[in-house]
């Protein structure tokens, strides 16, 4: 008779204000920094599940964030992608922005920090180099949005974050305050893979 997988969990519990859908954020990043992990290895030593979590929940919430940081919808011109995942949208760009906007008007709706959201997924914003000459040499993105990119400490300091766009056939780089947020803005990340 074939024994079942014995599931690894950790002592501590999610926090109450925590949903499922935040934590598989967490444990995919964990996954993208883990050589030789896949999401089969969850609940096991390496990947253990929190107390009371049921793998196969998790196991789902995992996939269905994968699949939405890896969504773009192509149109029938295969160098125009139209829409980035909702999520990724209207978000200010890192905690400093997001604690300074919610001091100013707590009743104020946006969905977290482009920096936090890159951070969860174990990538980093993509950087003003990689945004000009790869991505927006590969295809037209954000024709109709803006993108957050890596913005140093320099620029940072005077409450700017440097956002990509555009326009006319041309690519753009402008500042914006760092806690802009709107439906149009997203943000844009990079994940190094190292071959051996």
């Amino acid at each position: 008779m074939e024994q079942p997988t014995r599931t690894t969990t950790v002592d501590d519990q999610r926090a109450e204000d925590k949903s499922l859908e935040e934590d598989a954020r967490g444990v995919l990043a964990r996954l993208a920094s883990t050589p030789n992990v896949t999401v089969d290895d969850l609940g096991g030593e390496t990947l253990p599940l929190r107390a009371n979590d049921d793998r196969d929940a998790m196991v789902a919430a995992v996939r269905v964030q994968a699949a939405q940081l890896a969504h773009l919808t192509v149109t029938e011109s295969p160098d125009e992608v139209v829409a980035e995942p909702e999520n990724g949208r209207n978000c200010v760009y890192d905690a400093e922005a997001a604690k300074l906007l919610r001091e100013i008007n707590p009743d104020i709706k946006f969905k977290g920090s482009a920096v936090e959201m890159a951070e969860a997924m174990g990538i980093n914003l993509m950087s003003l180099f990689q945004y000009k000459e790869a991505l927006q040499r590969k295809t037209k993105f954000d024709r109709k949005t803006w993108s957050w990119l890596l913005t140093n400490e320099v620029i940072r300091k005077f409450g700017v974050a440097l956002a990509g766009f555009r326009s006319n056939g041309s690519v753009g780089v402008v500042q914006y305050g760092a806690f802009d947020h709107d439906d149009s803005g997203v943000w844009r990340g990079s994940l190094r893979v190292l071959w051996t």
